[in-house]
């Protein structure tokens, strides 16, 4: 599990969420949460248009 802290009330958590966004049992406000770096090498690259 990983620590997570709510950028708006500072309250800190457990979780095990996978999802992109996480809801603060606190104060239910909703934000990004921080990406690992194994996350980040599991995105599909961007790929430019022209």
């Amino acid at each position: 599990m990983k620590k997570t802290k709510c950028p708006k009330c500072k309250y800190q958590w457990q979780t095990s969420s996978a999802m992109m966004y996480i809801t603060c049992p606190n104060c239910q406000r909703k934000f990004e949460r921080e990406m690992k770096s194994s996350d980040k090498t599991k995105q599909k690259p961007q790929i430019k248009r022209f």
